[in-house]
């Protein structure tokens, strides 16, 4: 949309919602919220634009074989307008600046055209970059080896005689490429490459003659070399996990038969990310990228075949009112120490983030190296866990009610190194360990609340960061947006205390501080 436009629809809302008021009472961005927060959800035109914005990014980084005809001219424009600071890395050697350790110019000079330079600009506001907690040997295998993103190289490096020679005579581009060239020679019988210029070997001999090398054993050195600056997650020679923790085929079939029966379903602790590449590209991520990959400790040998078996329940004291009480409770047995009766420690005081925190006591209750099976008569939480975590995390979080409770949750059950199940049963129906639990979170509620979750700092290892940019709807991306937005905006003093007003009166009136009120939600929302 052009600018001209953009500025004659923003007067015209202004106009609308404002009329000739030169001061507002509601700043814009506090009506642009949600419904649901108790606002009027007024048109973000700079979120909507950024939103289409993103979905350029997002075709152009779809980098598969249906890839659009126009990403390809974009590369080599792209590839033009290095930033000043990275003016030393070779063109030939830009691929794709969100897989590499160089930045691109949005300025005039650059001479990007003006959609690339704003999808250029949205890319670095909302922090899109890879992210993948454990990436297979396949997609290590597709990244760029020259200026790695997650390299700790030499920048001298690719632009030496070798690392010209890898480029252009031998033609490697990727990890993989580059790991083929060393593993030819790797893999020979007894000692017959030889690290020196007369290398006599089979490959080092069609490289001098089909490629015109003239020391095809020192660009072989400078190989090995790359490949041991990236860092162990990325790194191509790292063995992946093999603890049969993950869900195959037939294991996603037996856990849908056992929802069917209300049978034990196993919690998936698998973040691997596979091909495509495009599939790792991630937006309105918050964190530094983790450079250690996720993986679980190994479990001891000569173990027994011990495990455990924990009802977990939740309970709320004024259940939707601002001064709810939330407790979580788990049972293991008659006067077993593990029992627990523990107030939630989050803002968010309900039903639901008492049943999720159970299974956090639960996780902590357990050694990581034993089979931990809960029993919880929580749907939300079983198909929470087992079904729709997937789908929550792909949109990074958006919109998703209890999302710092969850990611907790998840974060804790993947590091875990043995199986997890859960299994649902129904409440109060006589089932001992389910009521005992139930006692127990009772008493959760009574107590104090803690001052902070002391389940913190998260792992983030286990964690993705953001939405995925490849599953990113126009729709999302908007939310996102907005959320990003809210989240740095803040109430003034006065409006702070006029809302506090508001509630007071609302109580005074009916005797419930309901946090689910449009006043409540909203000031909720801004503390």
């Amino acid at each position: 949309m052009p600018n001209e436009i953009v500025k004659r629809l923003e007067k015209q809302i202004r106009t609308f919602m404002w009329g000739e008021e030169k001061k507002p009472s509601i700043a814009r961005d506090i009506l642009c919220a949600p419904m649901e927060e108790g606002e009027i959800g007024l048109l973000d035109l700079e979120a909507r634009n950024e939103a289409i914005e993103l979905m350029w990014l997002k075709d152009y980084l779809n980098l598969t074989e249906h890839r659009e005809t126009w990403t390809y001219l974009a590369d080599a424009l792209l590839a033009r307008a290095a930033a000043s600071g990275d003016r030393n890395v070779d063109e030939d050697a830009r691929t794709n600046a969100y897989l590499q350790k160089w930045d691109v110019s949005t300025r005039r000079t650059a001479g990007l055209p003006d959609k690339l330079k704003r999808m250029v600009k949205v890319a670095k506001k909302y922090n899109v970059g890879p992210d993948a907690p454990n990436p297979t040997q396949a997609v290590r295998a597709l990244m760029p080896i020259w200026y790695h993103c997650a390299a700790d190289g030499d920048s001298r490096g690719p632009n030496s005689k070798s690392g010209k020679c890898l480029r252009k005579k031998h033609g490697v581009r990727t990890v993989g490429q580059c790991m083929t060239l060393i593993e030819e020679r790797s893999q020979l019988a007894g000692n017959q490459h030889r690290r020196n210029a007369n290398c006599e070997c089979i490959p080092c001999t069609r490289d001098r003659i089909d490629r015109g090398c003239d020391n095809p054993a020192r660009c072989t050195t400078a190989a090995e070399k790359l490949i041991r600056t990236i860092y162990p997650k990325w790194n191509p020679r790292r063995e992946p996990q093999k603890d049969s923790l993950s869900i195959t085929k037939s294991g996603r079939e037996r856990n849908k038969l056992a929802q069917e029966e209300n049978g034990r379903i196993t919690f998936d602790p698998s973040v691997t990310q596979g091909t495509p590449l495009a599939t790792i590209f991630r937006v309105f991520r918050k964190y530094d990228q983790v450079q250690q990959a996720a993986t679980r400790l190994p479990r001891p040998y000569q173990l027994d075949n011990q495990e455990i078996e924990i009802f977990t329940d939740g309970s709320c004291l004024k259940n939707g009112r601002m001064d709810a009480q939330a407790g979580s409770g788990i049972w293991v047995g008659e006067g077993s120490p593990q029992n627990r009766a523990e107030r939630v420690p989050y803002e968010n005081q309900t039903n639901q983030t008492g049943e999720l925190y159970a299974v956090m006591l639960a996780h902590k209750a357990t050694p990581p190296y034993i089979p931990l099976h809960i029993v919880t008569d929580s749907k939300y939480v079983v198909r929470g866990l087992t079904h729709w975590v997937a789908d929550w995390e792909d949109k990074g979080w958006i919109g998703i009610e209890n999302a710092n409770v969850i990611q907790d949750v998840v974060a804790a059950l993947r590091s875990r190194s043995a199986r997890t199940t859960l299994r649902w049963v129904k409440g109060h129906s006589g089932e001992l360990g389910n009521e005992r639990a139930d006692r127990l979170a009772a008493q959760g509620a009574e107590m104090d609340r803690p001052y902070l979750p002391n389940t913190l700092p998260q792992d983030r290892r286990y964690l993705k960061d953001g939405a995925q940019l490849s599953k990113l709807t126009q729709k999302l991306a908007y939310r996102g947006i907005r959320d990003a937005k809210q989240r740095k905006h803040s109430l003034n003093v006065k409006t702070s205390e006029r809302i506090r007003g508001i509630i007071d009166e609302v109580q005074r009136y009916d005797g419930n501080k309901n946090k689910n009120s449009a006043s409540g939600r909203q000031f909720r929302a801004k503390q």
